[in-house]
């Protein structure tokens, strides 16, 4: 479990059923990410970590105050310049066209004047919920196909279209890649949840919070929600990144700052 003064962080993965983790996670500092692999194309488990990897040598050390615009403009920069490292893969070797991930990341910092907050960037299906009081409250919309037919009004949505992302870091030639930002307005005692499809698909937004509200230790949160979507039958990659802000958050800052490398798309093999 990673602790600060005013923030507690932990994750787990697992690669459930399946014969290889095509799934990733990052949590260091004030910094969560999950990745998914995209189902379909070659090796999303190279996908994912190169995904992970370049996320993590981008974001740089804080050297400002923070201010919410000045973050989600940084983090937003960030994940075009993991996608950048994503597609690369393919140019370098044949085998790996088309290998594609998702992408949820959150930075959790106190802007002067405002609080607690954290800024959340998504492509794909990975989600973050927010956690208040017992309850949880999903803060990123799934791009996926089936989510888009119902915004163009349609009911009667085939159940493969639960499973197809429409927008990824990677893939073919002009794959969609729009990453949509959230503002999540935190206080203390709230919980911060990202996970991938493997756990949000067979546990409800009620199983999340309970799993994750009766404990303190957020490493114990996240084994735990990977254990009760393995009980609940999941044949998915399993991962999990908790962070809980404690009573003292008002007093700390953690500004991000991001840099652009040489070569993000170094291949990294596990």
């Amino acid at each position: 479990m990673q602790m600060s003064q005013w923030l507690q962080t932990g994750w787990s993965t697992h690669k459930g059923r399946r014969d290889v983790n095509e799934d990733a996670v990052h949590v260091e500092g004030s910094l969560l990410a999950v990745a998914d692999g995209v189902g379909g194309a070659p090796r999303g488990d190279l996908a994912s970590f190169e995904a992970i990897e370049t996320l993590r040598d981008v974001i740089d050390e804080p050297t400002t105050s923070p201010e919410t615009p000045v973050v989600a403009s940084e983090l937003t920069a960030a994940l075009l310049l993991v996608d950048e490292a994503v597609t690369a893969l393919a140019s370098r070797w044949s085998e790996l066209r088309g290998t594609a991930t998702t992408m949820c990341a959150a930075y959790i910092f106190v802007e002067p004047g405002r609080g607690p907050r954290a800024v959340v960037a998504n492509i794909g299906d990975s989600r973050c919920y927010h956690i208040r009081g017992g309850s949880a409250q999903q803060i990123t919309t799934d791009q996926t196909l089936a989510v888009q037919l119902r915004q163009q009004g349609q009911t009667n949505i085939f159940s493969k279209a639960e499973r197809i992302v429409t927008s990824i870091l990677g893939g073919p030639p002009n794959s969609d890649t729009t990453i949509h930002v959230y503002r999540v307005d935190l206080d203390p005692n709230d919980i911060l949840l990202l996970c991938t499809d493997g756990i949000s698909d067979h546990l409800t937004a009620t199983q999340l919070a309970q799993i994750c509200s009766r404990t303190a230790d957020p490493n114990l949160a996240a084994a735990e929600l990977v254990r009760a979507a393995w009980d609940n039958d999941s044949h998915d990659n399993l991962t999990a990144a908790v962070a809980y802000i404690t009573e003292t958050a008002q007093h700390r800052t953690t500004p991000l700052t991001h840099k652009n490398p040489q070569s993000p798309a170094r291949f990294r093999r596990r």
